[in-house]
Formats: C-alpha cells, structure tokens, sequence
C-alpha cells in the first residue's frame, strides 16, 4: 500500500489506491476533509475535497450547514487515534442536530463509519470519515489501527502530490 501510493502519480490515483485498499475491510464511502487550514502546505481548508459520498448527501450537508454541526470532525479535534461514529454517537453529549445529522448519515446509507484525524504543525487538522454503504463492518481496535495507518499513509501521499502540483503550477 505504501509503495502503490508512494508511486502514485496524482493525488486521485492516490485516492483510488486508498479506496480499493478499504474496500478489503468493507468499506465503499471516503470523504477526506481538511478540517483546518494548511499553510504549511500552501491548502485551504475544506470539507470533502476528496471524497466518494453520495452526491445528494452531500448536497444536503452543505445546504444544511451540518459541516458546522457534524460532531464527528469537531471529535477530530480531541482525538489522535480512529474512532467510530458510534463512540461519538453514544457518548451521550450530542445535541438534538447533532444527532439529526448522526441519523441522516445513515439515511444516506453511510453505515459503521471511522474517522481518523490527522494532527500536524500549527495546529493544521485533517481527518477522514470512512463508511460503509451496505453496513455490516464490525469494526475492532486491529481494524481501527490497520486503517488509521492506512489513513495516514493516504494523507502523507495525498499532501505529498497536492503540494508538488502546485508548486509546478507556481
């Protein structure tokens, strides 16, 4: 995996290297957001600048603002290792929209979601939702670090090719 992404000439050949790794854990459904700003690599902030999710949810996420209501990315923020959406979901600190946005994921068919947050200088944060669109993925701690370093090997590659495009477009 780490030498497929390493030699992968784009940042979506990456992804699609990423995706077909996942898909031997029973996962279909990536978004990789950077939940922050990125100056140190010269990347804006952005939610789901790679990502396979439903295009209608999508939609339905920027439409209704939940980028600021989702507790999964804001979980990001005070956690360093991959976690369920379920830990979060059953923490028993989430509002009413909190929990409307929860419930939508899974009306959108994303099942048994991950997040694997990524913590760099300055305070910089990435993360990645993994899901699942047909559900049924148990996932275990050994499942959880397999692809939190999975994860993290996408997202140095991902920076990696994002920042050498750039600096050949300069």
């Amino acid at each position: 995996f780490i030498e497929q992404t390493n030699a992968a000439w784009s940042s979506g050949d990456v992804f699609s290297v990423f995706e077909a790794a996942l898909a031997e854990f029973g996962y279909d459904r990536i978004c990789y957001s950077l939940i922050t700003a990125h100056p140190s690599l010269g990347l804006k902030a952005g939610h789901g600048v790679m990502r396979n999710y439903p295009e209608d949810w999508m939609k339905h996420y920027i439409a209704n603002d939940y980028v600021k209501k989702d507790p999964v990315p804001r979980n990001c923020f005070f956690s360093s290792s991959p976690f369920t959406w379920t830990e979060v979901t059953n923490s028993g600190r989430l509002s009413h929209e909190q929990l409307r946005v929860m419930n939508e994921s899974q009306d959108a068919k994303l099942f048994d979601g991950i997040a694997v947050p990524f913590h760099g200088i300055n305070g910089e944060l990435a993360g990645v939702g993994i899901a699942s669109s047909t559900g049924g993925v148990q996932p275990d701690r050994l499942m959880l670090h397999k692809i939190g370093a999975m994860a993290a090997q996408f997202h140095l590659a991902y920076t990696e090719k994002e920042t050498r495009f750039d600096h050949v477009k300069s």
